[in-house]
């Protein structure tokens, strides 16, 4: 597997991570209980009562922490973006 660099590394952090907690917002059920905030802290805010986590800028950094143990132990994420509209991640292609 190659890894190239891109010029969005900011963007596909900011993507990957609102990609994650979507996923997350479909497993955990609720931030407040289920996720700590271990990076970016400031950067970003739970609400509605722990059911969404908003990031509070495109440029931020989020770490996410599971405060329960599960049995699959990683997943990656690559993500390809739409130029000019990086609010539209496709799956990438092969």
């Amino acid at each position: 597997m190659s890894h190239r660099r891109c010029g969005h590394g900011i963007t596909i952090v900011a993507s990957s991570a609102s990609s994650f907690l979507y996923i997350i917002s479909l497993c955990a059920g609720n931030f407040l209980k289920d996720v700590d905030i271990i990076f970016g802290d400031g950067r970003a805010k739970i609400i509605d009562d722990g059911d969404l986590l908003s990031l509070l800028s495109t440029s931020s950094r989020l770490r996410l922490w599971p405060k329960k143990e599960y049995l699959i132990g990683r997943f990656d994420v690559d993500i390809k973006l739409i130029p000019g509209n990086s609010a539209a991640p496709l799956p990438p292609s092969t």
